[in-house]
């Protein structure tokens, strides 16, 4: 039966979301293969060795002469970060006669061989139990997230880590859900207005370190951590210093050294380090699950006024932000989206501020009045 909208009739069919993959590059240039996409790659030759005042139609014209080729050159291409030509021919042939000759070019010796293509990129690994959420609602809570998702694949989320952008989270289940069917259903069903993108998650190989000393070198990072008997794996295969972050990142050659690094402490140059896995996705390298810390006021006095004003602060989204007080230790803890946080961090360090200030000038009107006595 046809669907009818104002005396119309219109098409309604299934919309199957495709799998989104946000940490994988799959244009041409992450696969090493950019510029020779577009044409069949069976009759090519690489050539390397000319002079760099060999310009192209010189190259071009050789190849085509009788006493190389003898055959049109069907394209050209200079690849410069290669310092080579790639030739395409239309047949097997032309090919043959140029791998038979000795190449010489504007007094130098030409080097010419078959081009073979690289091998198709091997699929990247992903985790079953974890999925990266995008579009997630600033009204959002951890707790109606966590309730969402396990009401729509039927696990049970374990942790959620949200990311730098807002409205992003890293999930892990308890289970792997099916993670192509809850993406169908998130796009059937909004939380709070918004439609939840979820994307599977490549595994990752990296961690992220801080906590070490301002001089502490690469070398330094990748000698300890490739040592089992001191960090417990091995294996490195690349270190990355983030300067303007001071963080290091430490990439093995296998995923699993990542997860079992960070389940041990890790002591270099007689600093503690802190160790993470790094997720690329979350966009942010530190990853702390309690939150945005700080200690606050420790005499008691100072400490009772700051929470004073902690009961009258303005939050422009409560639902989304947690403030968590620990009196014993005079600590703050802030959990939430990114942005949220930030704020309310911007206003509790103004409170502090404002209570320091006014102690300061309290014991100076004290100190005075001693003296006066």
């Amino acid at each position: 039966m046809p669907l009818l909208f104002e005396k119309k009739k219109i098409d309604v069919e299934i919309f199957q979301p495709r799998e989104p993959t946000p940490d994988v590059e799959e244009d041409a240039e992450a696969s090493g293969d950019e510029g020779t996409t577009d044409m069949p790659t069976d009759f090519v030759i690489e050539v390397r060795g000319m002079k760099p005042t060999t310009d192209a139609d010189t190259i071009r014209y050789y190849f085509e002469s009788h006493k190389v080729a003898n055959a049109d050159v069907v394209k050209m291409e200079f690849v410069e970060e290669k310092e080579m030509y790639m030739i395409w021919f239309e047949e097997e042939s032309a090919i043959e006669a140029v791998m038979r000759k000795s190449l010489r070019v504007d007094g130098q010796t030409l080097n010419a061989k078959r081009y073979v293509p690289p091998p198709p990129p091997k699929p990247v690994p992903k985790y079953e139990n974890k999925v990266f959420i995008t579009n997630i609602s600033p009204a959002t809570t951890k707790d109606r997230l966590q309730n969402f998702l396990e009401a729509k694949s039927k696990c049970i989320p374990e942790e959620i880590i949200f990311g730098e952008a807002e409205g992003t989270a890293l999930v892990t289940f308890e289970q792997p859900p099916d993670i192509a069917k809850l993406q169908t259903l998130c796009m059937k069903r909004h939380l709070d207005g918004s439609h939840l993108i979820i994307h599977t998650v490549p595994i990752t190989d990296c961690i992220v370190v801080t906590g070490h000393r301002e001089n502490t070198s690469s070398d330094t990072m990748e000698y300890y951590f490739d040592i089992k008997r001191r960090s417990g794996v091995e294996g490195v295969r690349e270190v990355k210093l983030v300067e303007d972050e001071r963080k290091f990142l430490v990439y093995f050659n296998d995923p699993d050294s990542a997860l079992q690094v960070c389940k041990r402490e890790h002591k270099v140059e007689g600093q503690i380090l802190k160790v993470h896995v790094y997720y690329e996705c979350l966009g942010q390298a530190s990853i702390n699950d309690d939150g945005l810390k700080f200690k606050s006021l420790k005499p008691t006095e100072s400490w009772d006024d700051v929470i004073k004003h902690l009961r009258e602060l303005c939050i422009s989204n409560p639902e989304s932000v947690t403030i968590k007080v620990v009196k014993e230790d005079s600590k703050i803890t802030i959990i939430g989206h990114k942005n949220l946080v930030e704020e309310v961090a911007e206003k509790i360090e103004s409170i502090i501020t404002d209570v320091i200030a006014e102690h300061d000038s309290y014991r100076k009107t004290i100190k005075l009045r001693k003296k006066l006595l």
